[in-house]
């Protein structure tokens, strides 16, 4: 099969921030399948969270690789069309594959993560729109900060249990922090879109204003 790509092809498809991106989505199922371990705390709690650890470390090591292959790719001058495509599918897949997991072990409440899936599939669908339509919207900061306290709440939950900090007398619930970074992060999802909705809707009006004025 891959004879017979052309060089040009297989340059595309496999650059170093690409291949970053296909370990992301490999790293997938291991996550899940540690994840999944962490629930037994009732037959083995140093066994739970162990496995916790483990995913969390997955889990973090993924979220690393989004961060270089974006910065390879820019520094290195490799950045592909299969890149532009598959690296956002990548962070939504890991990203809504963990949530639904964390569902299912009854760590976070169903209705924050359909409110997430449904933020990412509206925005994800004005972007498609834009893009079709040749309209430009400046990134907004509230999205950045949706995606830090996301992912940092998302590692609260992998964690989970209850863990002694250094220089913290009390012990941290990190399923407690988890949740409550996890609201935040949604707060900001719902900034974030309003003020995306509110770029498409000007970028509409300057088009048809550009129009109007030729």
């Amino acid at each position: 099969m891959l004879r017979k790509l052309s060089p040009a092809l297989k340059r595309e498809l496999f650059t170093l921030p690409n291949v970053l991106t296909y370990l992301r989505i490999g790293m997938i199922p291991f996550v899940i399948f540690f994840l999944m371990l962490s629930d037994r705390e009732l037959v083995d709690l140093e066994w739970s969270q162990w496995a916790a650890f483990v995913a969390f470390l997955l889990f973090s090591l993924a979220a690393i690789t989004d961060y270089l292959d974006g910065w390879i790719a820019r520094s290195r001058d490799e950045v592909t069309i299969v890149g532009k495509f598959i690296d956002p599918v990548a962070d939504k897949l890991i990203v809504l594959a963990v949530l639904v997991a964390l569902v299912e072990l009854q760590r976070v409440e169903s209705w924050i993560v359909i409110l997430i899936l449904l933020r990412e599939v509206s925005i994800n669908g004005l972007r498609t729109l834009a893009i079709a339509e040749g309209l430009q919207i400046d990134v907004n900061k509230m999205g950045k900060f949706k995606t830090a306290f996301q992912l940092f709440g998302i590692q609260g939950l992998i964690l989970n249990y209850t863990y002694q900090i250094p220089l913290i007398p009390d012990e941290v619930s990190f399923n407690l922090v988890g949740r409550t970074l996890v609201l935040i992060s949604l707060l900001f999802s719902f900034l974030s879109a309003g003020s995306y909705f509110r770029g498409f809707m000007r970028a509409i009006q300057e088009k048809y204003d550009k129009i109007g004025g030729e």
